[in-house]
């Protein structure tokens, strides 16, 4: 029993066999058979032979909820999982839920996301909705269940084009320096990850599941190689390892937590957590909890404008742009894919900053 991928030609046959039973697909693409080979393998273990035929008037719910099963499986990261899910059940199952797969149509769509849009529902949000349901309905098309996808290049004519772009806050270097120092007197267990977070410019995610092996004492490098989602250490958003200097502040708080876990710790109790940044029990640290208990409370007591936490990160960027550093070497440090995600999403000029007016100053005349 099991599924197979072989050359046919210019084809790609995926082959699914069991007790002496065969059926085939063929695919042009062999990473898309290599994919649809592991797919296959679980459903034919879970459902049985005959799980691609179409049932009768099979509703949107029940194939959506095996879709999900699916994705759950690990063909999805799960913090997009996660979105998706939520979306599903929240927007598109009251209404979609009880509707046959081949009763759903276009113009029932756009109604539906228009009323999405009217209800006040972001650019983003909308397409958190559209993704799943559109590649969900794309499986019912490779399955046979459905002779085109309704939702197939839908965003074009349900997505909010006019609004108001999202602007991130920073914080200037004075105001980061006062952070700290309510932070170190009002909330010195915290301290260290907000050092953290205003040096490397790393996200919160990454910054909570950091552990002790990820810190190189002797070269004094931090190596990301993950990020924290609902208490379990997955891969990084972008999905690579990064790594980083640290600088000596960073590196001399990180030995000073160390150093007080190490005494702190009862005789007898084992190993240290092998969390940087951790409960008193030992235990990851929950994001939303953190933001309410500590960041909220820190901003009040700082006296600062309410920014997101994730703005750190813009503030970092923002800093070492304003310095002079040279976009490449920003956004090398700070781990972005592309320099436009680092200049023009994350990077902001300083109030006040004269040196554009002073290098046009140049050309006038003395």
């Amino acid at each position: 029993m099991g599924a197979t991928v072989r050359k046919n030609g210019r084809w790609w046959r995926l082959t699914v066999h069991q007790r002496g039973k065969r059926k085939c697909w063929l695919f042009h693409d062999r990473r898309v058979a290599a994919l649809k080979a592991k797919e296959f393998e679980y459903r034919l273990a879970l459902e049985g032979w005959g799980f691609w035929e179409k049932p009768d008037d099979e509703c949107f719910g029940p194939y959506a909820e095996r879709q999900l099963m699916l994705w759950q499986g690990g063909t999805l990261k799960p913090s997009t999982f996660h979105t998706w899910q939520h979306s599903l059940r929240r927007h598109v199952l009251p209404t979609f839920g009880a509707v046959p797969l081949n009763e759903i149509s276009r113009a029932a769509l756009k109604d539906f996301f228009s009323h999405l849009t009217k209800q006040g529902l972001r650019r983003y949000t909308v397409l958190n909705v559209l993704a799943p349901m559109r590649r969900i309905l794309q499986e019912a098309v490779e399955e046979g269940r459905l002779a085109v996808n309704p939702a197939a290049g839908l965003g074009r004519a349900v997505l909010p084009r006019n609004e108001r772009p999202f602007e991130g806050k920073v914080y200037t270097p004075a105001q980061v320096q006062h952070l700290l120092q309510v932070c170190r007197e009002r909330w010195p267990g915290r301290y260290a990850l907000l050092l953290c977070l205003v040096q490397t410019g790393i996200r919160l995610g990454e910054a909570l599941a950091v552990e002790w092996p990820d810190i190189d004492w002797t070269a004094g490098i931090l190596t990301i190689r993950g990020t924290l989602f609902h208490g379990q250490k997955i891969l990084p958003k972008n999905g690579r390892v990064h790594t980083l200097m640290m600088t000596p502040p960073l590196r001399a708080c990180f030995e000073s937590v160390y150093l007080q876990r190490q005494v702190d710790r009862p005789e007898g109790s084992g190993a240290l957590p092998s969390w940087v940044f951790c409960s008193e029990q030992g235990t990851p640290i929950d994001g939303h909890n953190l933001r309410a208990r500590w960041w909220t409370p820190l901003l009040v007591a700082a006296g600062l404008p309410p920014i997101r936490l994730h703005d750190l990160r813009g503030s970092v960027v923002s800093l070492l742009l304003n310095e002079g550093l040279t976009p490449w070497e920003v956004q090398s440090y700070i781990g972005h894919r592309s320099l436009v995600m680092t200049c023009n999403t994350y990077g902001h000029r300083y109030p006040g900053s004269s040196r554009v007016e002073e290098a046009l100053a140049k050309f006038l005349p003395a």
